[in-house]
């Protein structure tokens, strides 16, 4: 497995102005990471696809994957359109997964089959650029493993598979080992994001804390510090034969560049001792 981390988890930096895209790919370089995932950049920032690229040739960094969205209740032929850019991008940088979320909102029957022949075609467009298509356990209707597993195999493209984040699963109200499990032959892409979780029946805790569906408060944690059974997860998407990229994704209150390398350490560490089925002090 390979270790990312998503443009996201530098927000704290990037919407200050203390880095930019460029020294964003430079700093993940700097802290040890295999590549980078671009989150969401077209949406929210400016930037020169040649400056980006020659970033990460220059620091030794791949381009691991490209987060972007969509809203398929819209225009369909303009979802596709715009994705079909998105894709063009995320190819010429050489990332290896292209993320869209589907909708925006919660709706009943999400499964429409014009929309789901859109996720085949840019399936079949991902594949001739290199890339897989994956969607998000990421809020509205498919936030659920059993409407994602669902989803699959209505959509039955080998080309489109799942991003899994493990702490969007708590935020959906189901336990992450759970989801795991039923989705991890689905599992294309992981964020190995993290949670911290506190009884809901007590007053409002304070900064950066929310109530998820299950009525517990929420606040997102460094990887390893929160209550998500990492190494649960881990273990069941191991055994099933998941080799792809693990990326640290935060957005917490703590100082994101201390967060995200502090995750790696994690992440490096739980790799060593996947194989041994227990932790090991030592390791």
């Amino acid at each position: 497995m390979k270790h990312g981390v998503s443009s996201y988890s530098f927000c704290q930096y990037l919407d200050s102005g203390r880095l930019d895209l460029v020294g964003v790919i430079k700093k993940a370089a700097e802290l040890g990471f295999d590549g980078i995932e671009l989150a969401n950049i077209t949406e929210n920032y400016t930037y020169d696809i040649e400056e980006l690229k020659k970033a990460g040739e220059e620091a030794g960094i791949r381009f691991s994957s490209w987060a972007t969205s969509a809203d398929f209740l819209s225009d369909i032929p303009t979802q596709i359109e715009n994705l079909k850019k998105e894709i063009d991008r995320a190819a010429y940088l050489g990332c290896e997964v292209l993320r869209t979320d589907i909708y925006h909102y919660e709706m009943a029957n999400p499964y429409i089959p014009e929309v789901m022949q859109a996720i085949r075609d840019l399936a079949d467009y991902c594949k001739e650029k290199g890339m897989v298509l994956t969607t998000e356990n990421h809020g509205g209707p498919l936030c659920t493993a059993t409407r994602l597993d669902r989803l699959m195999q209505v959509v039955d493209h080998d080309n489109f598979g799942i991003l899994c984040d493990f702490a969007n699963f708590v935020d959906g109200g189901e336990d992450p080992v759970q989801a795991v499990n039923l989705l991890k032959y689905r599992i294309r892409h992981v964020h190995m994001k993290d949670v911290h979780i506190l009884d809901g029946n007590r007053i409002f805790p304070g900064e950066g804390w929310y109530m998820n569906r299950n009525g517990n408060y929420s606040r997102c944690a460094i990887t390893g510090q929160g209550n998500v059974e990492m190494y649960k997860c881990m273990k069941v998407l191991a055994d099933a034969g998941y080799d792809g990229w693990l990326i640290q994704e935060f957005e917490g209150i703590e100082d994101c560049i201390y967060a995200v390398e502090k995750g790696l350490k994690y992440a490096k560490r739980l790799l060593k001792v996947l194989p041994l089925g227990a932790w090991n002090d030592e390791v």
